[in-house]
């Protein structure tokens, strides 16, 4: 069955239905079978046809449809909204899912319609490589705060893979939004890429992404393994909020943290380019910090800190940056990084004695 072989009105019936937010489950099946009744055609045949190059049986067709629905509602879950038939489908039907959306072998989903098996197969490639040369392979995985028109993917991906290297691949994918391959690209370095890439996103989407990054072989050799982590670190940084990027290996703070008091003086940045911070949260192992210069996840730079006299004490920590979220677009506000403190390179009896003090000052104060 063919869409344009039903009667015009039936197809935008039959639209209408399936892109209805308010029609889910039982009361989606039955708008369905109310549409059809009548016209003389298999309504639930006609639904799939929508969205697979060849529709089966009624009763198939319709077990595929309850398949999609409940489809949908496990990437409602992982999306936190509601992600529309149309999505779900794209992401369910056989030969439409893969590793990156999480249901089998092939993925993302471009402008192309040969790019799933491009990106797949350039995946592969790049993981037996990682395999034979231990060189490392980043993949991101964006997705956009807010939705917008479809329209404008096409210029989107244009614009990104204008704006990546000759070696990487970007391409659409569901139900995230973009994946993007980049090959002997550490985590650090490929989360730098990839928040370069999500401004040039936001400029021609009109929306802020949030952005995930897993590297090989660190989060596995295998492209489900490396997705998985991507994913998971693309949940994180839709927590995190808009304009997040997180690395898959996220935070790990060793130690109990403490909200600063007093007179806390603090700098942040690359050695000899630091800026003014506010410090939100102190322990041994990491702080989270706001300042603004731009701070981006793998980036590493030095934490000084300090008190004021009588008790005048000052420390620089070599720390790693593992999450940062970016000032709202269009304002100068400050970045919001979390920073990973060296453990060879942490003044521990000194950072120690700094936090003590902290304490008896605010105690006292």
């Amino acid at each position: 069955m063919r869409p344009l072989a039903l009667p015009r009105a039936l197809r935008s019936t039959l639209r209408d239905v399936l892109a209805s937010p308010d029609l889910r489950g039982p009361a989606l099946f039955a708008a369905i079978e109310a549409a059809g009744a009548g016209a003389g055609v298999e309504p639930f045949r006609a639904c799939v046809a929508f969205f697979a190059d060849a529709a089966p049986d009624e009763a198939e067709a319709r077990h595929r449809i309850e398949a999609i629905e409940a489809h949908r509602d496990l990437l409602e879950s992982r999306l936190l909204r509601d992600p529309g038939f149309a999505v779900a489908a794209a992401d369910s039907l056989p030969g439409r899912g893969g590793a990156l959306s999480g249901s089998g072998p092939s993925s993302p989903r471009s402008g192309r319609p040969e790019a799933h098996a491009d990106l797949d197969a350039a995946f592969d490639a790049e993981l037996s490589r990682v395999r034979r040369t231990g060189r490392p392979l980043t993949l991101a995985l964006a997705a956009p705060i807010e939705p917008f028109e479809e329209d404008r993917w096409a210029d989107l991906l244009a614009a990104l893979r204008e704006s990546a290297r000759d070696v990487d691949r970007i391409a659409r994918c569901l139900p995230e939004g973009i994946a993007a391959l980049l090959p002997c690209t550490s985590s650090g370095e490929g989360a730098r890429a990839v928040a370069r890439l999500a401004g040039v996103a936001e400029r021609v989407s009109g929306t802020t992404w949030c952005v995930g990054v897993a590297c090989a072989p660190e989060s596995g050799g295998e492209a489900s393994d490396v997705a998985e982590s991507a994913r998971r670190a693309l949940a994180r940084a839709r927590r995190d909020g808009p304009g997040a990027v997180r690395l898959a290996s996220g935070e790990r703070r060793l130690h109990g943290r403490r909200a600063p008091i007093g007179d806390l003086r603090a700098r942040v940045g690359p050695k000899d380019r630091q800026a003014p911070a506010d410090v939100e949260d102190l322990s041994l192992s990491g702080a989270l910090v706001r300042s603004p210069r731009p701070l981006v996840p793998g980036l590493r730079v030095e934490l000084e800190l300090g008190v004021d006299p009588p008790r005048a004490q000052r420390c620089a920590i070599p720390a790693t940056i593992v999450r940062a979220e970016a000032p709202p677009p269009g304002s100068r506000g400050a970045w919001r990084a979390a920073l990973r403190f060296d453990p060879q390179s942490v003044p521990v009896p000194l950072l120690a004695d700094l936090l003590a003090a902290r304490r008896d000052r605010g105690e006292t104060s």
